[in-house]
């Protein structure tokens, strides 16, 4: 799925990016690229996209987590080096 949030107007490395119309009419957002392709997204198809991205927010803090439970390991492992 297209993202659902774009910035007008992004420039990026000096080279200024084309712009992105987004509209809200009769209960859904109508975004309109450059070359004049049509985007419509429902509120249904909106909250299912959130809902994937708090899924996978969910998964990165846990990958997040388990790596600060390796770091930790690693420190005490180089403390009980020095210690002995």
């Amino acid at each position: 799925m297209y993202a659902l949030f774009v910035a007008d107007n992004l420039k990026r490395g000096g080279i200024e990016m084309a712009k992105i119309k987004v509209e809200f009419k009769s209960g859904k957002k109508i975004v309109t690229h450059p070359d004049g392709a049509v985007k419509k997204y429902t509120k249904a198809d909106t909250e299912k996209q959130k809902d994937y991205l708090q899924r996978r927010r969910q998964d990165l803090d846990r990958q997040i987590s388990h790596i600060d439970e390796d770091l930790v390991n690693i420190d005490k492992s180089v403390t009980k080096k020095k210690a002995v």
